[in-house]
């Protein structure tokens, strides 16, 4: 009856752990192919991303060029007209109104095409090199900005893990024995006469009550204000400063 009984128990046990096993199979595959959509709607979405950019950056430089060249061939016409009115001008005999008027048109229309087309080439040979050299108000402001910090003098905050990571001059934040907490500059890093824990003397920036200066036990091991110095244990400083 006892066999029978644990059979029927690993019977049902089998059972259901198929049943499990047919379960996860099945959800498995639901979410490889939810995965499989995801994926699938992540690359859309960043072909689609690449080209808007790629329609608004070439509809920007198209509106520069066309801007450009129109800038251009006016101060071409504005420049051929002002020459071409000094000559007659300055001319010996002085022309009628209407034949000064025609002598222009004519100049204008012999001399624009070629002038305006080999001062246009050269113009948007000058523009495409100075766009390519010349940096965008937002590189021009970030290169100025990282300059800027680049004369200051950098320093890095971090949790000290070992008294190695510590040097004379770094600040550091500490618990003090009164429980407050205090900032100041280490002075001292070693072991004190009669303690077998490693120590850290701090000069503190505000003075506290119940402290004294760089002495214990009659040795001096950094001078300070009186009630700036404290002894602590490594284990007191809760983060440091270059």
């Amino acid at each position: 009856d006892c066999s029978n009984l644990v059979r029927k128990r690993l019977s049902k046990a089998e059972s259901e752990i198929q049943l499990l096993k047919s379960q996860i199979s099945k959800e498995k595959a639901v979410w490889e192919k939810r995965f499989l959509e995801l994926q699938r709607k992540q690359l859309e979405l960043r072909d689609q991303l690449i080209s808007e950019i790629l329609a608004r950056n070439g509809a920007l430089f198209e509106d520069d060029i066309s801007g450009f060249i129109e800038s251009d061939i006016t101060t071409s016409k504005s420049d051929l007209e002002n020459h071409c009115m000094l000559d007659a001008c300055a001319s010996e005999e002085p022309l009628p109104h209407h034949q000064r008027k025609t002598d222009v048109i004519l100049l204008k229309s012999e001399n624009l095409s070629a002038s305006s087309k080999r001062d246009l080439s050269g113009s948007l040979l000058s523009w495409s090199s100075s766009n390519s050299s010349r940096p965008s108000s937002s590189t021009s402001r970030n290169s100025s900005l990282v300059t800027t910090r680049s004369n200051t003098k950098p320093y890095r905050v971090f949790v000290p893990h070992s008294h190695l990571d510590l040097q004379i001059g770094h600040r550091v934040r500490l618990l003090l024995p009164s429980g407050r907490i205090n900032t100041g500059t280490i002075q001292y890093l070693g072991y004190l006469s009669g303690m077998q824990d490693f120590c850290v003397g701090v000069e503190l920036e505000t003075p506290e009550y119940g402290q004294h200066d760089g002495v214990y036990e009659g040795h001096c091991y950094f001078k300070c204000k009186p009630g700036h110095g404290v002894f602590v244990n490594f284990n007191k400083l809760l983060m440091a400063w270059e």
